[in-house]
């Protein structure tokens, strides 16, 4: 032993969670548009799984937040604090995408393909955006 601690393996193979916010309702535009998102995530995701692309898998968890930005706050608390996700992805609309960023950077979470068409969520440089 040279002096590093011992790794947990629990933590090396448990799953990697990312959380989504949106609305999966049916109905409208808006509401259909979060769970087509939802839905393709979650496919590619059953594909990386089964291809076991990265050796762990991965798991998308997600909060309906029936697109109003007034129950953005107990979306991020469901998924950071009680899900404990590692990144947010395939959110939409630029309301929720600019409210979560400034949670996010202080938490330490990136945010993955925001879908929105504002370029001010990655102009300038943001290091928390991929």
């Amino acid at each position: 032993w040279n002096g590093c601690e011992a790794i947990n393996s629990d933590f090396i193979f448990a799953p990697l969670t990312l959380g989504m916010t949106g609305s999966f309702a049916t109905g409208t535009v808006a509401l259909t548009f979060g769970e087509e998102i939802r839905q393709g995530i979650a496919l590619a995701f059953e594909e990386a799984n089964a291809n076991a692309v990265i050796g762990r898998k991965i798991s998308l968890v997600t909060y309906d937040d029936g697109t109003l930005t007034s129950n953005n706050a107990s979306a991020v608390d469901f998924l950071i604090n009680q899900q404990q996700v590692f990144m947010f992805t395939g959110v939409s609309g630029y309301a929720t995408s600019t409210y979560l960023l400034p949670i996010l950077k202080n938490s330490s979470i990136p945010l993955l393909g925001p879908t929105t068409g504002d370029p001010t969520l990655i102009k300038p440089f943001n290091r928390d955006v991929l």
